[in-house]
């Protein structure tokens, strides 16, 4: 039985001298990250992730996934603003299924091949081989990792990615940390082909979720998640939706959240009772643990009407808990506390209107280059699912020969276009990229979309149709963000700098679409790329069996 617990303590201009990773499993252990007082001098922080299947019972059900080093979720990774994180990935798996790891809202600027997706950044990592990713931890924030490969993702290959900032602008107003994660669960098999709509079966906070056993494979002994809080402290909470395809909402019973951090980008703090996240997406709350002493339901239920074809007669378990237990409340006695009653809208995003950059980036007033994407999936006679496509475009891969090493080994963009169609190409450094996709109303819901090496400004979302005349774009004080809800029946307009060079996913990140090919490429500043030096290693990959 895994129970883990994420806590970190909090990291201050006085206090910086010691972090600690504390995650709970049947025995505690400590992760330590020492740096000295006021260092300035990165650090080099080492990760080995083994992957192997594991037989875990997280809420209940026993089931075969694939961990690393034997623990769901996996390991966290953190480290501080302009140190290195070194990660070797270890394929152990007993099956020929190959590897790869992506680094979700880690920008990778200058190191654009340990993205982690297969077929464009690089190979997967072949059964008993290995690769150490390495790169620079740039962007402070909340974000995590993920498996990228079609057998493995999000059947137990997540974990926590926690860059720390030494000048955190909120670093006074906490006094402790914790990581919660949440994760949609599948008693079946949630990547196979012929399941690609496949519905979870229940949800997670931190890899667990109580339930009472009233069938065979199932275990007893399944429990809640609990996260300790003393009376009189104040915690940040960095909450992750590490889910396939779950929209969650989030609260704790009595208790307001302020949230300070989206995706990476401080926030002047305001006030919430249930904040909604869509797959991939990230805050940060602080908590005041001001209430009085007993424990206290943590809940964050799914959204069922965000899936395809509504699962009305599933097992799905909508309700996901955990528990807050006050130091000095009752030990082994459930909450009995109320929930908050606020009518929140149906797969929504956060509200645009409500956040407020705490520091002033405006977006660039034009753009050089846009982009227009009209979501869509194709079906078959019956309905079923066929394809996803981007505008006329569907995900095209070399399987043998990732694009990224295509661009290092001389490709034009035509060589490039006449082997995959789904690619889109701007070399002109500093200019401004505009994205606008448009989601038309359909039994497909709302959808989310996330941009590899990148953060964008989201500049306009709204219901109905965009035309330039009727619509006003916030270019002086949008939102930053790499993972964004598009509306069903509605659209996002999106704006981002060309300063990145390498070759970088746009897709969705509902997990059964992207299966369908709803992603394209965006080739960014390749004339830039080819003066990187391209590791052999990542070119070996594709010749390892």
């Amino acid at each position: 039985m895994l129970d883990v617990l994420f806590i970190l303590p909090m990291i201050s201009l006085i206090k910086f001298i010691l972090t600690l990773i504390v995650i709970s499993t049947n025995a505690e252990y400590i992760l330590p990250i020492i740096r000295p007082k006021f260092s300035t001098t990165p650090h080099i922080h080492d990760w080995t992730f083994n992957i192997a299947e594991t037989s875990v019972s997280l809420d209940g059900e026993v089931k075969n996934i694939s961990t690393v080093n034997g623990k769901y979720p996996g390991p966290t990774i953190a480290a501080f603003k302009n140190d290195w994180v070194r990660v070797r990935v270890k394929n152990l798996l007993s099956t020929d299924e190959k590897i790869a790891i992506h680094w979700h809202g880690i920008l990778l600027k200058s190191t654009p091949w340990f993205d982690g997706v297969p077929d464009i950044s690089q190979c997967g990592i072949p059964r008993n081989k290995e690769l150490l990713y390495d790169f620079k931890a740039l962007n402070p924030g909340t974000y995590w990792w993920h498996s990228t490969s079609k057998g493995s993702s999000f059947e137990g290959l997540v974990g926590p990615i926690i860059i720390h900032d030494p000048k955190d602008p909120h670093s006074r107003e906490y006094d402790e940390e914790f990581i919660i994660m949440l994760s949609d669960w599948f008693h079946e098999i949630s990547n196979s082909p012929e399941s690609k709509n496949l519905y979870p079966t229940a949800g997670l906070i931190n890899g667990k979720n109580g339930i009472d056993c009233a069938h065979s494979k199932c275990d007893s002994n399944s429990s809640f998640a609990k996260f300790k809080f003393e009376q009189g402290k104040r915690y940040r909470l960095r909450i992750i939706n590490s889910s396939a395809q779950s929209f969650f909402k989030f609260s704790i019973d009595d208790h307001i959240l302020d949230l300070i951090e989206i995706e990476g980008f401080p926030l002047i703090s305001n006030h919430f009772r249930i904040i909604p996240l869509a797959p991939g997406q990230r805050v940060s709350v602080i908590l005041k643990a001001i209430k009085p002493i007993r424990n206290y339901w943590m809940r964050a239920n799914i959204d069922s009407s965000c899936y395809f074809r509504n699962p009305g007669k599933t097992k799905l378990n909508p309700n996901v808990n955990a528990i807050i237990h006050y130091d000095g409340a009752e030990e082994d006695v459930k909450p009995t506390t109320k929930s908050w009653t606020d009518d929140l809208e149906a797969c929504v995003d956060l509200d645009l209107e409500k956040l407020s950059p705490l520091h002033w980036r405006p977006a660039p007033p034009r753009f050089d280059q846009q982009f227009n994407f009209d979501l869509k999936i194709e079906v078959d006679k019956l309905g079923k699912p066929l394809r996803g496509y981007f505008g006329k475009q569907s995900n095209e891969v070399d399987t043998e020969y990732p694009t990224i090493s295509k661009v290092f080994d001389g490709y034009t963009m035509s060589d490039l276009k006449a082997t995959s169609k789904d690619l889109y190409f701007y070399d002109k450094f500093w200019e401004t990229i505009e994205v606008l996709i448009s989601n038309p109303k359909s039994e497909f819901g709302a959808s989310v979309i996330h941009l590899h090496g990148h953060n964008f400004w989201v500049i306009a979302r709204n219901i109905g149709n965009y035309t330039a005349n009727n619509v006003t774009l916030n270019t002086k004080t949008p939102i930053m963000r790499d993972t964004v809800v598009v509306p069903n029946g509605g659209y996002v307009v999106l704006r981002f700098r060309a300063d990145n060079p390498g070759v970088w996913q746009f897709c969705s990140q509902i997990q059964w679409q992207l299966a369908l090919g709803m992603s394209v490429q965006f080739v960014e500043l390749p004339s830039r790329m080819k003066k990187l030096y391209f590791p052999q290693k990542i070119r070996d990959l594709c010749f390892e069996f």
